[in-house]
């Protein structure tokens, strides 16, 4: 039964995250996502402050200091642009380039040293189209907004397909 609730509130979160993807794109969901867990945990730790001051009237700097500061950084990406996890999907968008080049390389190299002609042309080819589609998401601003929606709403389908495997007591295979 315990299984059956966390299936249930992971499909929720999935559905929820990919409507926030599609609606605000990835760097404000990622925002969004650091800043309520920094401001759950930065609570969390204020609780047990507290816990700990009632209960031994004693606190170090560094449980106060722990607290305040995944608050504020918490409050901060919710509230503002000064601090930002958006880079991180710039970060993962350059990795895919390096790792599409890469494959291009080693599909060419498969095709000239090994000779498997069908492997080597999908290596190359599948390369060349993660290369292409990354150098249009970085240079198009309508390429992205539309690649995120997509991916926002796959994202929020996969999480109402499992909520409803989950209710009828089904499972992905």
């Amino acid at each position: 039964m315990k299984e059956k609730y966390i299936r249930i509130i992971s499909a929720i979160i999935m559905i929820v995250m990919g409507i926030i993807i599609a609606v605000c794109g990835a760097g404000t969901a990622l925002d969004l996502y650091f800043g309520i867990g920094f401001v759950v945990t930065g609570a969390v730790l204020i609780v047990l402050d507290i816990i700990s001051l009632t209960k031994n009237k004693i606190i170090s700097f560094g449980q106060v200091f722990l607290a305040a500061a995944f608050t504020t950084i918490g409050i901060t990406l919710l509230t503002t642009h000064y601090v930002s996890f958006a880079i991180l999907v710039n970060l993962i968008v350059i990795l895919v380039l390096g790792m599409g080049i890469a494959l291009a390389i080693f599909g060419l190299l498969t095709l000239i040293l090994t000779k498997q002609v069908p492997v080597g042309i999908a290596q190359l080819v599948i390369g060349l189209v993660v290369v292409a589609l990354v150098i249009v998401y970085l240079n198009v601003e309508d390429f992205r907004t539309v690649f995120w929606i997509i991916a926002g709403i796959l994202i929020a389908a996969y999480g109402v397909l499992d909520l409803i495997l989950t209710l009828t007591n089904k499972k992905l295979k």
